[in-house]
């Protein structure tokens, strides 16, 4: 936390800005709220970050949720009191992120900006795929080591691994049988579906990875390789990893990977092996860029943003719709160090990760074979301080930054700012991606991946090193002219004023749903195991408990509850939230639970109170049976379907409220269909007596 800060300090008649990041680890959002604060008048922004990942000297944000001990209300209150939300960062977006809840009425801008969103440069033609391998999950995945509190189900089909309750010394890894893999094959492909159930850690998404082993003719391991992927809660969404295959491989094994330390329970289905016979060029750009181009989350996990933007023009592959709001130009001190006399050209590099620099393999082949011919002293920066790397870069002649990832990176941009001419990888397709604005950057501009590529691009310099004073010039004035402070606070300035003007003008229409008869069983579910307990009888009689679902637009859904006044005005209740079947295997799982005080509820009429919640858009569409308490007493308990446009509900166990602890097999299928299409007909489902109406023991399987 900031020096200085009160504890609520968003005031006065300054739009509010709350900027949130999961880690800010190269300190983007920082920036970006500091020259924000520093060159607008309109705005007041505070940056909040979840957890220091690591700090290089740019990471300066107003509050570390980690770090803090205190109670968190105040944070709550400023993002109550916001006008913009702005996510920077490329994990999932949600409205409940790390125990703050962001209101309904807020607009969200997201700004991508690193490799879990960044996508390859070139696409998959289907006339370059020679075969594809359906993987069905029969028995050999099911029994592969339940222990440790993994549990796996399968039908053939889907793959459901429960590490919920895991904990080993090893991590979670499910692997396929071994694959034979077509002549001619250099590159494949993993797809699927995939959808989130649970994380210990309460969060909407997951990250895992798909790990890959290539074998020889006599079945020896020659290559590994691991690529990240991750899920959301309660959606089904598309995963697709691709891969190179090293030469000698015949046959595969993959698994489906979740480090120890992430509890975890997701559903794996329709998935399938395409193999691939790419050109050159493009099985050069996947081999560098499988590090920096993962695309680890479907495009739905931002879907919540009503603004998007991105830090780099080369993250555009990925989405092309996308603004770009460039990086803020670092605060440095340091400039480039003047020779006193000519002396060998120095060439800095600098990789955080060298895998995801190019370094080992081209950067170091190319200036290895250049030192040959010229007089080169070449430096490489590892394992210091950001304050000695600084000072290590200010001596530089040339600074090699990133070479795999598409564009310059912090690092880069900092050199530049010395006034140090910067080498990077840029092709041509991203330049016409970004505009003609960016056309005439004044990098050492590598066109293609390769070390030959870099050789042709250094050596004019080296041959003449005189040519590097106009280039020295040009680098700081192309900061200041795309990276100032004050001209990207104006850029940001701009779009958080549409975005509001828009948010005003957006019409809701609303939609009355779904109202649900009440139940009368006294059993509440826990969550968890299918488990059920008595609750204790209500000895003052059932009070009325009404749900209302009102459908605005996709994921902007509210569920108004309608509470008895006979409920004392002064007592705090609970409501608790279970959704009904959510999964082969287990009965129920809490969903949302929380306690609300009685005289804070909004008056309906004489007889009820009105409480309203906005269900995040992961809530799954189904049946839901909430339950109201008081002084750890049941007072009413109700079911309803909430439809979160989704139509994809048929599972193959679906437990349903009036069957009490009994669920539907596979047999009851036809029996769903009609259920379904009749609840999408009609505006109001009555209480169906299916134990009454269906007696036939086949469709029943106790629980």
């Amino acid at each position: 936390m900031k020096d200085g800060l009160i504890a609520s300090p968003l005031e006065g008649k300054k739009m509010k800005l709350i900027i949130l990041s999961e880690g800010d680890s190269a300190g983007s959002g920082s920036r970006i709220s500091a020259a924000i604060n520093k060159y607008s008048n309109n705005i007041q922004s505070i940056c909040i970050v979840n957890r220091s990942k690591r700090k290089i000297g740019h990471f300066n944000p107003d509050y570390i949720i980690s770090e803090m001990e205190d109670d968190m209300s105040f944070l709550q209150e400023m993002i109550n009191q916001a006008d913009v939300i702005h996510f920077k960062d490329d994990e999932p977006l949600s409205r409940d992120w790390n125990g703050l809840k962001i209101p309904h009425d807020k607009p969200i801008v997201h700004t991508a900006g690193g490799s879990s969103f960044r996508g390859h440069e070139f696409t998959l033609d289907q006339s370059e795929c020679i075969g594809t391998k359906k993987i069905t999950f029969n028995k050999s995945w099911k029994t592969q080591k339940r222990i440790n509190g993994r549990f796996i189900h399968i039908n053939d089909k889907q793959i459901q691994i429960d590490g919920i309750n895991f904990k080993s010394k090893n991590h979670n890894n499910i692997w396929s049988k071994r694959i034979v893999i077509p002549a001619k094959t250099n590159s494949l492909v993993i797809k699927g579906k995939h959808r989130l159930i649970e994380r210990k850690e309460k969060k909407n998404y997951d990250i895992r990875a798909i790990i890959i082993r290539y074998f020889d003719n006599e079945g020896r391991i020659i290559e590994t390789k691991k690529k990240n992927v991750g899920s959301l809660k309660s959606l089904w969404t598309n995963f697709e990893s691709i891969f190179p295959v090293p030469k000698g491989a015949l046959s595969m094994r993959f698994s489906f990977f979740n480090h120890r330390i992430y509890q975890i329970n997701y559903l794996i289905r329709e998935c399938s092996i395409d193999f691939y016979k790419l050109n050159d060029n493009k099985l050069v750009s996947l081999n560098s860029q499988t590090n920096v181009a993962n695309s680890t989350w479907d495009l739905e996990a931002y879907s919540i943003a009503n603004s998007k933007t991105v830090l780099t023009p080369d993250l555009l592959f990925r989405e092309k719709d996308r603004k770009i709001t460039p990086h803020v130009q670092p605060d440095i001190r340091i400039r480039k160090k003047r020779k006193k006399k000519k002396e060998e050209i120095i060439i800095t590099h600098a990789p955080s990760n060298t895998g995801k620099k190019g370094t080992n393999e081209f950067i170091i082949p190319a200036i290895n074979e250049l030192s040959k011919k010229y007089n080169i002293k070449f430096n490489l920066i590892q394992n210091l301080s950001h304050k000695e790397c600084l000072h290590e870069i200010s001596k530089s002649d040339i600074f090699i930054d990133q070479m795999v990832a598409g564009y310059y990176g912090n690092a880069g941009l900092e050199a530049m700012t010395m006034g140090i001419p910067v080498l990077a990888y840029v092709n041509d397709k991203t330049i016409r991606l970004a505009g003609s604005e960016w056309s005439d950057i004044p990098l050492l501009r590598v066109n293609e991946l390769s070390k030959e590529s870099i050789k042709k691009t250094l050596e004019p310099f080296l041959k003449d090193n005189k040519k590097l004073i106009p280039l020295s010039n040009l680098s700081k004035k192309w900061v200041k002219k795309i990276h100032s402070p004050k001209k990207v606070a104006g850029m940001w300035e701009k779009i958080y004023d549409e975005l509001i003007n828009n948010n005003k003008k957006l019409k809701i229409h609303k939609k009355n749903n779904f109202i649900e008869l009440q139940n009368d069983y006294s059993e509440s579910l826990f969550r968890g195991g299918g488990s059920w307990r008595e609750t204790k009888n209500n000895e003052l009689g059932i009070h009325k408990l009404l749900v209302n679902v009102d459908n605005l637009i996709k994921g902007e859904e509210k569920i108004n509850i309608y509470i008895d006044r006979k409920l004392s005005l002064n007592k705090e209740i609970k409501l608790s939230f279970f959704r009904i079947g959510w999964y082969d295997g287990k009965g129920a799982r809490l969903i949302h639970s929380e306690k609300v005080i009685m005289r804070n509820l909004i008056p309906e009429n004489n007889n009820l109170l009105k409480y309203v919640i906005y269900p995040d858009i992961r809530w799954p569409s189904g049946c839901y049976r909430i339950i109201i308490e008081d002084d750890n007493m049941c007072r009413d308990r109700t079911h309803f379907f909430f439809d979160n446009y989704e139509r994809d509900v048929n599972t193959n166990l679906l437990v349903y409220p009036h069957i009490g602890s009994s669920i539907w097999s596979k047999k009851n299928n036809q029996f769903l269909d009609s259920f379904y299409s009749k609840r999408i007909e009609n505006t109001k489902i009555e209480s169906i007596d299916i134990s009454e109406d269906n007696k036939d023991e086949d469709k029943i399987i106790e629980w």
